[in-house]
């Protein structure tokens, strides 16, 4: 997480507030932030602190805080089911592309 707070992908207030997360947590922040190919803002860190504090946080937590800054309708899929189904260094772009793939496929057989 550190490293992201050098490269700005964290606000340094943004790096403070996820520093109260254990270890796991981090890690687990870290890896989405990765697949979702996204940033977190102070206001995001702040949310996963208080919910660690509530003991609240936990890895479907935290999906929830990073896709809220979207605020646009999409469908949501589990992140931890989807992505066993991937090589584990695949983002959230290049699975979404080979999904399209499958899904364009199966219509072929299915719908045509």
């Amino acid at each position: 997480m550190l490293d992201k707070v050098d490269l700005k992908v964290i606000p340094v207030v943004a790096g403070a507030e996820v520093s109260f997360l254990n270890v796991k947590l981090q890690v687990a922040l870290n890896e989405q932030m990765d697949f979702m190919e996204c940033k977190l803002n102070t206001k995001q860190a702040s949310k996963l602190k208080q919910f660690y504090l509530d003991k609240k946080l936990n890895e479907d937590k935290i999906e929830e805080v990073l896709l809220d800054q979207e605020k646009c309708k999409m469908l949501k899929i589990n992140f931890h089911r989807l992505k066993k189904y991937f090589p584990k260094d695949y983002t959230a772009t290049q699975c979404e592309k080979a999904l399209w793939v499958i899904l364009d496929n199966w219509h072929k057989e299915h719908c045509a």
